[in-house]
């Protein structure tokens, strides 16, 4: 199994961001670090999920 990178452009409301993303094409959820977010004005959802990777921890 490959880890697959990809250059990503996030807009929020106050500019935007350049970030390295990893794909993960059967993800529920798209997540960012809360700092980001903030800093550029990106709606905060404060919502607890728990997250299964496949190794299963």
């Amino acid at each position: 199994m490959a880890i697959v990178k990809a250059k990503i452009l996030i807009k929020g409301f106050r500019g935007f961001a350049e970030e390295t993303a990893l794909v993960d094409t059967g993800s529920t959820y798209t997540l960012i670090d809360r700092s980001l977010a903030e800093e550029i004005d990106v709606k905060v959802v404060d919502k607890k999920v728990k997250l299964v990777v496949a190794d299963d921890h």
